[in-house]
């Protein structure tokens, strides 16, 4: 979201706006249109499930938060209930 709230909004309801060419998938979404498309899913990885919400403040202070946050983040990369929460969701797919 960062700040754009009506841009958020609008990607829920599905109503087009000027940056509707970035359009958000979910895993299931991706599976579908990767399937459509005649390819097999392999694997999905959350990608930055929690980084975006850490300010970077603390990040900039407290010794050694970047590190955890790091570790944090790939602990739960290959767990599929975290591909919800994922801001991007990295998709390994056969032909």
């Amino acid at each position: 979201m960062a700040g754009h709230f009506a841009q958020a909004r609008d990607l829920l309801t599905g109503v087009p706006g000027p940056a509707d060419h970035e359009r958000r998938f979910t895993a299931d979404e991706l599976r579908t249109l990767l399937g459509e498309g005649g390819f097999d899913v392999v694997d999905m990885h959350a990608v930055r499930v929690f980084t975006d919400l850490v300010p970077s403040a603390l990040l900039d202070l407290e010794p050694g938060a970047v590190d955890g946050l790091l570790e944090l983040e790939r602990a739960v990369a290959g767990r599929p209930e975290y591909l919800t929460l994922a801001a991007q969701i990295h998709t390994l797919a056969t032909h």
